[in-house]
């Protein structure tokens, strides 16, 4: 059976809609995937709820690379089963996609007293938990502690490594990295020497900065997502006209 006319029209539309759903679909794996390597050095500041959102995105975009690519071949091949069938998968990837998207909208507005917590137990430990992460951020985001570089002066782990450390900053907070760079910072009044700002407010500013980047993203993937359902069905009652009159 050959679709004629306006159907034949809806049929590209359908598969021209599926294959921007497949390279969205696409995108949110490569998008996930390089988030994870990003932010896998971050979980110890930012937590574990950011690295749940990411597995949530590349799932959502394997599951959208399939069913897009089932939704071309239904096209093509002007099967009503297999169209019906993506229609009502779309139906359920947008359920998926609506509680990512409120889920990060939670997480947006609470991620300032999530970042503040985890950072203050992150100080609390270091160095024997959680090193690498912190010494990571320090140096990357020229910070030094949660809200100042006061806080190490109270780090319980910090200041078990030694008395002296009342008054010592990890050289990681130092602008010229060098051994002993942190050691005596009030004693010798080495305040210019190392970064005083704290890094809770850059970290929470490029998480929640990412946070509207995913939901702009997701907001676009659901536009396509509508246009594709609303041709789908236009196809799908178009074939099974056609088959009636048959």
């Amino acid at each position: 059976m050959g679709l004629e006319g306006g159907l034949r029209m809806i049929k590209y539309l359908v598969f021209l809609a599926n294959f921007l759903f497949w390279l969205s679909g696409l995108g949110l794996i490569v998008v996930g995937v390089m988030a994870h390597l990003k932010y896998s050095v971050f979980s110890v500041l930012t937590g574990q709820t950011i690295g749940y959102l990411i597995y949530a995105i590349i799932l959502i975009g394997a599951i959208i690379f399939v069913v897009a690519f089932y939704g071309c071949c239904g096209a093509v091949r002007e099967n009503n089963c297999m169209i019906t069938t993506f229609t009502v998968l779309l139906i359920f990837i947008f359920v998926a996609e609506l509680g990512a998207g409120i889920a990060a909208y939670i997480y947006k507005q609470e991620v300032t007293d999530i970042i503040y917590e985890t950072t203050k137990n992150a100080i609390n430990s270091y160095p024997d938990e959680g090193e690498k992460g912190v010494d990571f951020i320090q140096q990357n985001f020229n910070c030094c502690g949660g809200h100042e570089f006061k806080e190490w002066f109270s780090s319980q782990a910090w200041l078990s490594k030694s008395p002296r450390n009342n008054d010592n900053v990890p050289e990681s907070c130092c602008k010229d990295i060098a051994e002993g760079c942190g050691h005596n910072i009030f004693q010798k009044k080495k305040q210019n020497d190392i970064h005083t700002m704290g890094c809770i407010p850059k970290v929470v500013s490029l998480v929640k900065g990412n946070l509207m980047l995913m939901g702009s993203v997701l907001g676009g993937i659901i536009l396509v997502e509508l246009l594709a359902t609303i041709f789908a069905c236009c196809l799908m009652r178009g074939i099974r006209d056609l088959d009636d009159e048959f």
